[in-house]
Parts: structure tokens; C-alpha cells; sequence
């Protein structure tokens, strides 16, 4: 459910489940469980925090990006673990763009 309890579409519809769109931080989603009955219901409130991809890969979290870091999004990239988006994020913050 999103603000004042409507429904929230669904993100990406090609998909199975129901993809709902991250922001970068904290996005608190509800999710409204009903018996197959429609007779009762529970509403779950579930905060989910979304990193950037330079702060994923920063390992050790000095907040520079080591050779050994922007070399593993890279890797991840090539194996379509990754946006483009993301590794050039990563790579510009290596290279301190």
C-alpha cells in the first residue's frame, strides 16, 4: 500500500510478483496480507534500505573506492549483476569524478 493506503501498481509487469520502485535510503512499503476468504487482514509495514552502488562497494568503508572495489562492479557489470548506471558510479567515484 502506498500514502493514505491505495494500492501501488505494479513496477515492472513483464515480471512475476509485484516490483515496487526503490529510492536510494530508507522506502517503507506496506503490504496487506488478506485470507483467501476476504474476512480478515493484516497490514505489515517493512522499511527496506537500498544502497548506492559506490557505498556496495566500498568494502571497507572508508569511503574511497579502491582499485580491487571499482575492478569487482566492473566484474559484476559484465556478469549482469549491474547497471551501467551502477559501475560508472563506482568507477567515477575510483577515479574521485
Amino acid at each position: 500500500l502506498g500514502e493514505n493506503d491505495t494500492e501501488i501498481a505494479d513496477f515492472d509487469s513483464h515480471r512475476d510478483g509485484h516490483q515496487v520502485p526503490l529510492t536510494i535510503g530508507e522506502t517503507t512499503v506496506k503490504i496487506k496480507v488478506v485470507s483467501q476468504d476476504q474476512t480478515a487482514h493484516h497490514v505489515y509495514t517493512i522499511v527496506v534500505t537500498l544502497e548506492d552502488a559506490v557505498s556496495r562497494y566500498d568494502r571497507d568503508g572508508n569511503g574511497a573506492i579502491t582499485r580491487t572495489e571499482a575492478l569487482a562492479a566492473a566484474a559484476d557489470y559484465l556478469n549482469n549483476l549491474i547497471s551501467g548506471d551502477e559501475v560508472l558510479m563506482v568507477i567515477r567515484a575510483y577515479f574521485g569524478n
